[in-house]
């Protein structure tokens, strides 16, 4: 996070969180995790996709650090390392949000139990990374692990209790 900080914008803590995420965490969060509902409804992901409680809070907030720094940061770092910093959110924000998405998106994929889970997972994840960039580019790495937190929290701990005992 220190050479990224000390070679482009993306920062721990970047200017003006506040209201403006708050909106975006409160439509944003809500949206993707009715997305993901609904596919594990119609698609019915496996059984093992949720952690039960208390479990679940022990889990979700360390995986969340995990992936956030294994599969976002460091390769951004890598990314603008060699293409440099994106300019605005034009192609140069593209070639950096795009690939750092799509690495979450294909562990995910493969991972699946079907293809319709599959496919699901793998859009469902690059925009959701993509929007994740935007966040770490505009609000700060602190504000990009605050919205997969209140993603986990709605999908994987909320849902995730239901689903238990719902379809399984």
């Amino acid at each position: 996070m220190a050479y990224l900080q000390g070679i482009s914008d993306f920062a721990v803590q970047g200017p003006g969180a506040g209201r403006d995420l708050a909106s975006i965490i409160a439509w944003a969060v809500p949206l993707f995790a009715a997305a993901a509902i609904g596919a594990d409804l119609v698609l019915r992901f496996a059984e093992d996709t949720n952690v039960a409680l208390p479990d679940a809070l022990r889990f979700y907030p360390a995986i969340a650090v995990f992936v956030e720094i294994a599969l976002h940061v460091v390769p951004i770092a890598g990314l603008v390392a060699v293409l440099g910093m994106p300019t605005g959110f034009d192609a140069s924000f593209w070639q950096i949000a795009i690939p750092v998405a799509a690495v979450e998106a294909v562990v995910q994929a493969v991972y699946a139990i079907s293809i319709g889970t599959s496919v699901f997972s793998a859009v469902h994840l690059v925009v959701f990374g993509v929007v994740q960039v935007w966040i770490f580019r505009r609000f700060g790495f602190t504000s990009m692990l605050g919205f997969r937190l209140a993603y986990c929290a709605l999908w994987h701990v909320v849902w995730g209790v239901v689903r238990l005992e719902l379809l399984f």
